[in-house]
């Protein structure tokens, strides 16, 4: 390897400044990691296992689940099929041809009442001899408030499980409570609760194993992150400059804060809940430590692959650039079926990807043809010139004018890809309900139709929008979202009154990274989804009102600096590494539109989307559209010949 790339610094010195970089990046986590003494997990495992033995035994691999003893009771109670009944009050449905009656309660048979109580005797059991063995594990500790919480489930099973005269409803919902179970009434379905106290009992081998990864997770992450951003920053410093490696470090500060967050809550959600004996962020930090690593692959391995097998990526590039609507077709057909196949959350995402995609190759192969001929024809994207243009076309056959001759051209380049583009979000929006990943990818083509045609159409498709939006509140998910942010004190669901009440509470510097307070003193605890879509909120707990705003225009800095840099890429290299710099932009933009609207959202200032903070929020979908745009940006600067005295940048 040569001791200077063209347009880098030399090794020894990018060598000595990663190295720093690691040594406060792994000493940083160090001192504000939560402490491992503070989870719960592993001395509930233990002592699970302790007093259960061999009783508590999963079906083996491969086996089918057995059914739970609230299906048994519903399907002994009702005597009909689970999609036939309403399981939580034992009433049988009306079928199709009018038969049943929604009315009917019918008396559960002896034997099936018979078998539940002796569940919930033998339920009651098996939670006293954990709490028996936890009260001795957990002596002179201040967890009391786990034994208090098995007290309380202890006390309503054994007053159940001897009662002669409890209802069905009553029996129903004691033996869901028991297995940790959740009924879903609108599809007949039972579903496990992850983090119930119930799966203590099913799996404490799992518990404690679970428990003891994440021990051994906050033990070395230091030390890997401490390497992994070392490497990172000798890479964009050797290959790239100090801006790059100032820029990587910005962005690892913004990574590692979200990594603490994350840490925490693996750590201490739930704790003085008695809901939450069991932690549901347990398997948190596992995840998102794996999430990041993977994805600090993009940047060094394509910085890399483009050192040392740049060239062959142009003939790739090229076939794009000339034929993009083979690609784009098969990214939208590919959206489709994972909103189909894998959910909202995958199909979001391919869906992002897709729009900027699709964005990219248009920019990059058309932007320059369209710009030149707005110069020669002025006033050729006008709702006139367009109305004058299809007439043309429609009446004068071959013998176009110069106008027509245009825009003919243009429509046949990327008008049937823009409404394929267009038809997949809003089917996106209207089949999935998923207006967060439609708002961003309408971001995405709205700054394409300004690139392309100009200020005018781009209002025009932002009016449309706004008339779209219109429609999309007479929804009720939409109408909930929208009470949630004017009144969020007396909304139907309660995660912003709890949410502000959180913010609030931390101010003025906030709890301090690695000392949220995740749940109240009455036990009540931050939303589920708060490590996802409520992160700017978090930030506020942690670092106060005033670290969140620096975090957010920091965010917002980088990502319009980035995209300066990828626009005058884009402008001046006019070969096939324009496609790069085309695509990095709009996932750069991309990023940068999803960071507004969550900031938004958790301010209040729009109706929540379901959206993630790049960057910082758990889960692939806050990283994935990102760090590829940084990636693809690193690279296509890497690939565009460096400037010397009489050359170009």
């Amino acid at each position: 390897m040569p001791s200077r790339s063209p347009r880098g610094i030399a090794w020894l010195p990018a060598g000595l400044v990663a190295a720093i970089v690691g040594v406060a990046t792994g000493l940083s986590l160090w001192l504000f990691l939560p402490e491992v003494r503070e989870g719960r997990e592993l001395a509930l495992g233990l002592a699970a296992q302790a007093a259960l033995g061999s009783r508590a035994v999963q079906p083996g691999r491969g086996a089918a689940p057995l059914p739970s003893a609230a299906e048994q009771l519903c399907r002994a109670a009702t005597a009909v099929p689970l999609a036939r009944a309403d399981c939580r009050t034992g009433r049988v449905l009306p079928t199709e041809d009018g038969g049943g009656s929604p009315r009917q309660v019918l008396p559960v048979p002896a034997d099936a009442l018979a078998q539940a109580q002796s569940r919930l005797a033998q339920k009651g059991r098996d939670y006293a001899t954990v709490r028996d063995a936890l009260v001795s594990a957990l002596q002179g500790s201040d967890r009391n408030w786990l034994i208090g919480g098995l007290e309380l489930r202890l006390a309503r099973l054994v007053s159940l499980s001897g009662s002669s005269a409890v209802s069905y409803p009553e029996l129903f919902d004691a033996v869901l409570l028991a297995e940790g179970l959740r009924y879903d009434s609108s599809s007949g379905e039972f579903f496990e609760l992850r983090w119930d106290i119930a799966r203590l009992l099913d799996a404490p081998g799992q518990v404690a194993a679970r428990a003891e990864r994440l021990v051994f997770v906050l033990q070395w992450l230091p030390f890997a992150a401490g390497l992994a951003a070392s490497v990172a920053v000798f890479f964009c410093l050797f290959l790239l400059g100090w801006s790059a490696g100032l820029i990587s470090m910005a962005f690892g500060i913004l990574i590692g804060i979200g990594l603490l967050v994350v840490a925490d809550a693996s750590l201490r959600y739930g704790q003085g809940s008695p809901f939450y004996l069991l932690n549901p962020f347990s398997y948190a930090l596992e995840r998102q430590a794996i999430v990041v690593a993977v994805v600090l692959l993009l940047p060094v391995g394509g910085l890399a692959f483009v050192s040392l097998w740049g060239g062959r990526l142009t003939p790739l590039l090229l076939t794009m650039r000339r034929r993009p609507a083979g690609l784009v077709v098969i990214t939208m057909v590919a959206t489709s079926a994972l909103y189909s196949l894998l959910g909202p959350a995958a199909g979001s995402e391919a869906l992002k990807l897709s729009a900027c995609l699709f964005a990219g190759l248009v920019t990059a192969g058309y932007a320059r043809q369209t710009y030149l001929a707005k110069k020669v024809l002025p006033d050729l994207f006008s709702v006139r010139s367009l109305i004058l243009g299809v007439g043309e076309f429609f009446s004068a056959g071959p013998m176009l004018s110069a106008r027509g001759l245009v825009l003919a051209s243009l429509s046949r380049a990327y008008l049937g890809l823009l409404i394929l583009g267009l038809g997949t979000m809003a089917a996106a929006a209207l089949v999935f309900s998923d207006f967060g990943g439609t708002l961003v990818s309408a971001v995405v083509f709205i700054a394409l139709i300004f690139i392309l045609f100009g200020l005018r159409l781009a209002l025009g498709f932002i009016l449309a929008g706004g008339l779209a939006a219109g429609l999309a509140l007479l929804t009720e998910k939409v109408q909930g979202r929208v009470q949630l942010m004017l009144d969020p004190m007396s909304a139907s669901v309660s995660d912003f009154a709890r949410l502000i009440k959180f913010s609030e509470a931390a101010q003025p510097a906030g709890y301090g990274l690695g000392s949220v307070r995740w749940c109240s003193f009455e036990g009540a605890c931050l939303p589920i989804q708060a490590l996802s879509d409520y992160f700017p909120t978090l930030l506020s707990g942690a670092l106060g009102v005033t670290g969140a705003v620096v975090i957010f225009l920091l965010l917002v800095a980088l990502y319009t600096g980035l995209m300066a840099r990828a626009v005058h890429g884009l402008a001046s290299e006019l070969g096939p590494v324009s496609v790069v710099y085309a695509f990095s932009f709009f996932l750069l933009l991309a990023a940068l539109a999803q960071t507004v609207i969550t900031y938004f959202g958790n301010w209040r200032l729009a109706p929540l989307t379901g959206l993630g903070l790049p960057l910082m929020s758990m889960g692939w979908s806050s990283f994935i559209s990102a760090v590829l745009g940084l990636s693809l940006l690193a690279m296509a600067v890497r690939m565009t010949p460096a400037a010397g005295p009489n050359g170009r940048s």
